[in-house]
């Protein structure tokens, strides 16, 4: 019986390292298919060519925003057709529209993970075409719903993709998103570990610290936030909008939103419904015309005079 039993003990071994070397050996093929791709076209080695927590050159101005006539199609049909519009230098605005409407594939076309059909779009006046991805994406930072997080320090996090990082940037950027109370509630601080995803962190918490992220990148002078408290309760919500007040300042900022809360103060709103843009105004002007975004601020039960 003993006999029989460190047998079946050492083939559960070999059928373990077995299991193990075949799934090493299926990650390993992933990650070369990975390594195997070309760059983008544009792109040298890494598009963050500035340190984090360097300023910006002194006079630079949050760029104009242009979509002309842009044609955009996937297999199932047009995405947009014939869009136009402007968003100018400094500008908050917001864009809503019903779900599939083109929302996210406009800030797609924008960093150039896609580009239109026909069509231009212009970053300050420049074709973006015309631009380098590194020139271009450089700067943008995009704030998401889904937000990556290392399971490292909140300060490694926070200086995401940058190494080598000036404290005191970081510390900028932590009051910017309206993180120091929490960071100052943790018992190792800054450097306290995120944990595999985030498993420390809130929704709100998670979305804060990608907000960091844009502070540290000086260079990006365009902020982009894409449905990025739809997952979250209100009070987090009102922390993110109160960090976005902040982020906006000297920056051109663009916020898809489906919960018009978040972009109630925005300068203007534009509305996008089968990829066309069928509103635009300020947020008492749509609200008195009585169309699609007056309909989701009467669903929403909203106030724009607080």
């Amino acid at each position: 019986m003993a006999y029989a039993q460190r047998a079946y003990a050492a083939l559960r071994t070999v059928l373990t390292t077995y299991t193990g070397t075949r799934l090493i050996k299926v990650s390993v093929e992933s990650l070369n298919e990975l390594f195997d791709l070309p760059l983008e076209p544009g792109l040298r080695g890494t598009f963050y060519t500035q340190p984090a927590g360097v300023e910006p050159p002194a006079g630079v101005e949050p760029p104009a925003i242009e979509f002309a006539h842009v044609d955009f199609s996937y297999d199932r049909g047009y995405e947009l057709k014939d869009l136009s519009f402007r968003v100018n230098g400094g500008e908050f605005v917001g864009i809503v529209g019903p779900s599939g409407g083109g929302k996210t594939t406009i800030i797609d076309l924008l960093t150039r993970l896609q580009d239109p059909e026909s069509g231009r779009i212009a970053v300050a006046g420049k074709d973006i075409r015309a631009m380098s991805l590194e020139s271009l994406r450089n700067q943008i930072a995009v704030v998401s719903q889904d937000v990556f997080i290392w399971n490292a320090s909140l300060a490694e996090n926070i200086a995401y993709p940058e190494i080598h990082y000036r404290p005191e940037a970081i510390e900028r950027a932590v009051r910017a998103s309206s993180l120091d109370d929490f960071i100052g509630k943790q018992p190792e601080g800054i450097e306290t570990v995120a944990g595999e995803g985030g498993a420390a962190l809130s929704g709100g918490e998670k979305q804060r610290i990608a907000l960091a992220r844009a502070f540290m990148r000086d260079s990006s002078r365009i902020l982009i936030l894409d449905e990025a408290t739809s997952a979250l309760d209100a009070l987090a919500e009102e922390k993110i909008r109160t960090a976005v007040e902040a982020a906006r300042i000297g920056r051109t900022t663009i916020v898809i939103a489906h919960r018009l809360s978040t972009i109630r103060h925005a300068d203007r709103i534009l509305v996008i419904d089968g990829g066309k843009l069928v509103e635009s105004g300020t947020p008492r002007e749509l609200v008195a015309r009585g169309g699609i975004f007056a309909e989701m601020y009467r669903a929403q039960a909203l106030d724009f005079e607080q």
